[in-house]
Formats: C-alpha cells, structure tokens, sequence
C-alpha cells in the first residue's frame, strides 16, 4: 500500500465518520423529539387525572355535607 492508497482511505473513513455522527446526531435527535413528545402526553394524562381527583373529592365532601345535614334534621325532627 502507498503513502497515497493510505492517505485515500484514511480520508474515506474520516468521511464515513462524519456522515455516520451526522446520522446518529438526526436519529438522536429524532428519538429525543419522540420522548419528549411521549412525556408531554404523560404529563397531560397526569394533569386530567389529577383533576378528576380533585372533583371526585369535591363531590364526596359535598354528599358528606348532605349527608351531615340530613342526619342533623333527622335529630331535630325526632
């Protein structure tokens, strides 16, 4: 092999290099995107989840109240 055959395929290699990183650097890029987008998902699910929550205790401490309010003109009736 010649100084020059080496000096060719060390310079093809460094281009394969290159453009292997660059498609790396897009498919990193592409997956991080697609989590991202997967954790913003989450995130609402959580948010409505979180809110159902909060109107379902809502709802049972207002039927507690009634309940509370019945069981008190029960008592005054009696």
């Amino acid at each position: 092999m010649t100084a020059e055959t080496f000096s060719d395929n060390q310079s093809l290699l460094q281009e394969n290099e290159i453009h292997m990183d660059m498609n790396c650097k897009k498919d990193l890029e592409a997956l991080t995107s697609e989590i991202e987008e997967g954790w913003k998902h989450v995130e609402r699910k959580k948010g409505k989840r979180k809110n159902n929550e909060k109107e379902t205790n809502q709802e049972m401490m207002d039927l507690n109240i009634k309940n509370n309010d019945v069981n008190e003109n029960k008592d005054h009736e009696q």
